[in-house]
């Protein structure tokens, strides 16, 4: 018997779990499809456990360093990896527990469990079901790409990653984008010897250089080995004694192999290849609403195949699902973006890189920078590693800020507010902040932009003449 609805989801990850939700609370009648896990990749592979990881990891650091506050004794810590990763285990399992098939039904949801199939454009079958939807949203997100490397048989994912026991002596991991750069930094501290491999010159090649530089930097010094421009190109050997073979013929050994080199789009066994929904690489052709050319299918989330970070999927979620089902439609805008890797320090991006920013607009940008040891709480906290870097138009307007210090994934969002509504950056003058924090940075560089407004305005010119101001020195008064 076919089951009726108005709006089915395909996926029950961040973009999905995001569409039902709108889709129920507009008053529609709406079904989830999921073929593995509700929660999706977020919750079970990725966001939540990478974090507690990452988190523990970072405690443990700390401890390691207990001498420098004063405290003695750290030189006979020790830490249980099996412990570490249990608590890993057990923080997925209780987000899991808000992510649960019953608890979507609750909210009135029905739920499906297999894969979901087009037999016709308004009909899809899971398993024996047929179920007929007025509209549909596809959020089924993004497999691991294995690069073609001869002999790789036995290697890890981040799907696989969070579930070992056992710490390896050394690990190799390929790709330094977002995933490889945490997992590389975690491991590190915990013991492991990581080898990190990268096609390009620097980690993170999508984001702002400079910083890319200063946090290598920061790997390097806890002992990671980073290998630029490096393509591995054979893996021989047994299970805990790997050699890796790059095109130069260079041989690196590692105990355990990681691939983090990038995500493709689950996009095959849905039955959209004969509708004409895909291009040559089987990826979904779609608008600026997130409308296939059949429109009463959208799509949301990293099975669009841009950025693998869940608040974009679940971003994408609702407004795919919005655009479906109600009158008026919005645009999918990428301009105010905002993303955090998170490394120790973070990392954080807003809109255009300098490169970017300079590729459009050419020499009509301003670029500001403020190091963290120019601020007091930096300073009192031993945080004094990192820079914000923020770029804006010949109108002061903010095209885009790059964020690598203490709490960045915080303060990239007072930023985005300041772009996201047109503000200029030379406005925060008009804001009183608080002492000592890190929100002062983003105060002064904003008073570099407004000395630099300044200078502009031919009366003050002249007064500035007179008087031999020197806005170098105000820019930065406390500056040595």
């Amino acid at each position: 018997m076919e089951k009726r609805y108005d709006l089915i989801v395909i996926g029950a990850g961040a973009a999905g779990m995001a569409a039902a939700t709108v889709g129920i609370g507009l008053g529609k009648r709406v079904a989830m499809v999921e073929r593995e896990l509700f929660g999706g990749d977020c919750t079970h592979y990725g966001c939540i456990p990478s974090k507690t990881m990452i988190r523990i990891s970072r405690a443990w650091q700390f401890a390691k360093n207990l001498e420098t506050y004063g405290i003695q004794g750290a030189e006979n810590l020790q830490y249980d990896f099996s412990q570490a990763m249990k608590l890993v285990s057990d923080t997925v399992k209780r987000v899991y527990e808000e992510e649960t098939p019953e608890a979507f039904s609750k909210l009135g949801i029905d739920t499906y469990q297999g894969q979901a199939k087009f037999v016709e454009v308004n009909r899809i079958t899971v398993g024996d079901t047929v179920l007929y939807g007025d509209k549909f949203v596809i959020a089924t997100g993004s497999h691991q790409s294995i690069p073609k490397i001869e002999g790789l048989k036995e290697y890890h994912t981040h799907r696989s990653i969070f579930q070992i026991t056992e710490n390896p002596k050394s690990m190799a991991i390929i790709g330094a984008g977002s995933v490889g750069v945490e997992i590389a930094q975690a491991f590190q501290r915990f013991g492991t010897q990581v080898e990190l491999f990268s096609r390009h010159s620097l980690i993170l090649p999508h984001e702002d250089q400079e910083l890319a530089a200063i946090l290598l930097e920061e790997l390097e010094t806890e002992g990671l080995h980073f290998h630029p421009k490096t393509h591995i190109r054979s893996v021989e050997g047994e299970s805990g004694d790997w050699t890796l073979k790059d095109s130069k013929g260079k041989t690196y050994q590692a105990a355990s192999i990681l691939i983090a080199s990038g995500k493709a789009p689950n996009t095959s066994d849905l039955g959209l290849t004969n509708m004409g929904l895909l291009n040559e690489a089987g990826r979904l052709i779609l608008n600026t609403k997130l409308q296939t050319k059949m429109p009463h299918i959208y799509a949301a989330g990293d099975v669009l195949g841009e950025y693998g970070f869940s608040h974009m999927a679940e971003h994408t979620g609702i407004l795919a699902a919005m655009n479906a089902i109600l009158p008026v439609q919005s645009n999918y805008e990428r301009e105010n973006l905002s993303w955090v890797i998170f490394s120790d320090p973070e990392f954080a991006h807003l809109g255009l890189t300098e490169m970017e920013a300079r590729t459009r607009y050419g020499e009509k940008i301003q670029v500001y920078r403020i190091p963290y040891h120019q601020v007091d709480r930096a300073k009192s906290e031993g945080k004094e590693k990192g820079m914000m870097k923020v770029i804006v138009d010949q109108h002061n307007h903010i095209l885009g800020a790059h964020i690598f210090g203490e709490r960045a994934g915080e303060l990239i969002h007072e930023v985005g507010i300041y772009k996201q509504f047109g503000l200029k950056l030379s406005q925060t003058q008009q804001m009183v902040y608080a002492y000592p924090t890190y929100s002062e940075l983003f105060k002064q560089v904003g008073r570099q932009a407004y000395l630099d407004h300044l200078q502009e305005k031919m009366p003050v010119k002249l007064f500035s003449r007179f008087l031999q101001i020197d806005y170098e020195k105000l820019k930065n008064p406390f500056k040595q």
